[in-house]
This record gives structure tokens, C-alpha cells and sequence, in this order.
């Protein structure tokens, strides 16, 4: 058996001992908004989660995350039920951040981040474009309803619902009181360091009542109902209304202490990818839109969406898709160009269409798998 020279590399002073691991514990913290955010209470005001961290405390933003409990109800035989797959209601997709108007963070009192408005759109879009596959098809879809398939998430709400596996019924009736995921889509909430100790404060922004709801529920076939003050099974409801609340909401903040305790004052650098929505209401058939953007911007995009997403239910705030078109999947886009710093994207102008046997789609998707080098990366 070979020995190499190591075997005499003694330590000859107690600086070249080992030291200590810096990280000496990890644990998430339970923090409960300032005031009551539940039921009848969750729309109209801000919700504040506000918490502390001190010593060697430290916080890591990218494994913290607000858990929001909410409940399903349909209004059958003049009474609400747990729903049925014949009700025509889901949870949206990415049901959780269609909630929410906006939201911010602060330290200190400083602005960590804002977003003022459309945050749903922000949030769906951040992950179609930024999460891998196999995290929309695992993660995003138990903890987010990240589910392109209506039928697929209404099943998990139905008392009927349909293993999707076997394709048959359920032989138990499902919960329609779910569990949901949220991280905020601000820059800092990408961070996997472990920021220093203060006086954190999470904003977020609801919708208006009635608006909020529509933006959690998806319906087929037809727009439904939705009403307020529901909140039991068994309690009065007109029919083919539909009804959702927020049970409870918590923030859940992942804290690590290391081994030797921050300066009292220190400073660091946080370089935070931010994205902006610049929303336009189009008119017309052909239409040219200016944006301005700011001088840090590294990527565009561009989405058509119905005017009435957030506020009908067949229109959710997180699927980019238009009226009149097929099961109103497409938009009835039929040209785009993009001019940017002396470029124009794609050239010449796409051409896109779907009709009723055909599909002049796929181009585009594969124009964005060569533009952000997917098509050509090993993995």
C-alpha cells in the first residue's frame, strides 16, 4: 500500500488547526402576519410579516416562503359543496401569486424590492422562463398548481376527481383545502446567501374582494359566479356560484446562525435581477407600441393577454391567451417584430398562426430555444 508525504504534514501551531464550521445551525422560522389576514379579512389591506434577526443570525431568502391555506366551494342544490368535476372550476395556475396586486421587502427600513402592480404576471412568467422543466413538472405542480391542464388541477379539488394515472375515479373523496406555495417574485428572493441581521419587513398586496377570487379560479365552458361570505359545506349558496377563501397565510423564513458574531456595522453588495411589467391595452388590428426600459435591461418579453384576465374566471392572470381563438389557447397574433438597440427580432417578422389544421407555432418555440442557447446546450 502506497503512502504519499501528507502523512507527515502535522500541524506545528493552533492556527493551522481546523477551524469550527461557520454554519452551526439552520432552522426555519414561523412568522405570522402583524394583523389578522384571514377569511373576510385577507383582501382590502397589506399583509405585513414582520421578524427580527440578530447576533449571528442570519436570513437566506431563497428558502424562505409564505404558505397560504384556502378552500374551494360550489354551489350546488342551493347549498355549497366540495366541488365536482362537472362544476367546471380549478385552481388557477400558479393559483398563489394570482392573489396578490403587488408586493415589497425592506431592511432597516431600506427598499430591498417593490412591485406596485401586476405581480401575478411577473410571477408566471419569471418561472416559464427561468425554471427548468423537471421543476414545472414536479415542484411547480404539488406546491404552485403549475399545471397547463385545467383538467389536471381541477382534479385535485373534485370529490370525483380523476387519477390521472389510471384514469379512473378516485376511490376517496379529495380535500378542498389545499396547501400552496408562494415566493414573492422579487430579485432578492433569488438570493442563496445568508443576508445579516435586522428588522425585516414582507409586504404583500391582495387584490380587491371579489377580484381576488376570480383570479384563483379557472372555470371551462363558461364564466361562473363568484361570491362572498361562503365558508362552509352545507351552508347556503345559489347555485353554480363558486367560492374561495384564504384559510390562513405564513411566512416561513430559513435562518442560520454561524460561528463567530457580525460586526455591528458592515456593508454588502446585492446585485438583484429585477423584473418590470409595462402593461398596454392594444386596439386595432396592426399596432405599433413604444416601451421605454431601463438601461440595465438584459431581456425582453412580450405577451398578449385578454383584457379581462383577473376578473373573469375563464381568463386566468396566469395564462397569456386571447378570445376567439382555438379552446383560446393561441393568440390571434399573425405578426411580430421586436426593434431594440439597432436590432430587430426576429428577422424578418414572425408569421404565426393556428388554425384548424395548422400549426405555424412550432418555429417560434424552437426560435427561442436557439436564442437563449437551450438547443445547443448538452444537458
Amino acid at each position: 500500500m502506497a503512502l504519499d508525504n501528507s502523512i507527515f504534514d502535522l500541524p506545528s501551531s493552533i492556527e493551522e488547526l481546523r477551524r469550527p464550521e461557520d454554519v452551526i445551525k439552520v432552522q426555519t422560522r414561523k412568522i405570522n402576519p402583524t394583523s389578522s389576514s384571514k377569511m373576510e379579512n385577507f383582501p382590502g389591506s397589506d399583509i405585513v410579516f414582520d421578524f427580527t434577526l440578530s447576533g449571528n443570525q442570519h436570513w437566506i431568502p431563497s428558502r424562505s416562503y409564505v404558505v397560504i391555506k384556502s378552500t374551494f366551494l360550489y354551489g350546488t342544490g342551493g347549498v355549497a359543496i366540495v366541488p365536482a368535476i362537472a362544476s367546471n372550476i380549478a385552481p388557477s395556475c400558479n393559483l398563489a401569486a394570482n392573489l396578490f396586486d403587488g408586493c415589497s421587502l425592506s431592511v432597516g427600513g431600506f427598499n430591498l424590492g417593490s412591485i406596485s402592480k401586476n405581480a401575478s404576471q411577473i410571477s408566471v412568467c419569471q418561472k416559464r422562463l427561468q425554471k427548468s422543466a423537471g421543476f414545472l413538472d414536479g415542484a411547480g405542480k404539488s406546491t404552485t398548481f403549475f399545471d397547463s391542464d385545467q383538467l389536471a388541477r381541477k382534479s385535485l379539488i373534485t370529490s370525483d376527481g380523476v387519477d390521472l394515472r389510471l384514469n379512473t375515479a378516485t376511490a376517496t373523496v379529495r380535500a378542498n383545502i389545499n396547501e400552496n406555495i408562494y415566493q414573492p417574485p422579487l430579485g432578492v428572493f433569488k438570493q442563496g446567501k445568508a443576508l445579516g441581521n435586522g428588522r425585516y419587513e414582507l409586504t404583500l398586496r391582495p387584490k380587491p374582494d371579489i377580484t381576488y377570487k376570480q383570479s384563483a379560479i379557472e372555470s371551462s365552458g363558461a364564466e361562473k359566479p363568484v361570491k362572498s361570505g361562503i365558508t362552509l359545506v352545507g351552508a347556503a349558496m345559489v347555485n353554480n356560484d363558486a367560492e374561495f377563501h384564504v384559510n390562513d397565510i405564513t411566512f416561513y423564513v430559513c435562518v442560520v446562525d454561524n460561528f463567530e458574531r457580525n460586526p455591528s456595522k458592515y456593508s454588502v453588495l446585492l446585485d438583484l435581477e429585477e423584473t418590470g411589467c409595462i402593461p398596454r391595452q392594444i386596439a386595432g388590428k396592426t399596432t405599433t407600441e413604444n416601451f421605454t426600459v431601463s438601461k440595465s435591461t438584459f431581456a425582453l418579453s412580450i405577451a398578449l393577454q385578454d383584457g379581462r384576465a383577473g376578473t373573469n374566471t375563464l381568463y386566468s392572470p396566469s395564462a397569456f391567451k386571447t378570445e376567439g381563438t382555438i379552446a383560446q389557447n393561441q393568440s390571434s397574433l399573425t405578426n411580430l417584430q421586436i426593434s431594440y438597440a439597432g436590432e430587430n427580432r426576429p428577422s424578418p417578422a414572425a408569421n404565426p398562426s393556428f388554425i384548424v389544421g395548422s400549426d405555424l407555432m412550432t418555429h417560434r418555440y424552437l426560435e427561442t430555444a436557439i436564442e437563449d442557447l437551450a438547443f445547443y446546450d448538452t444537458g
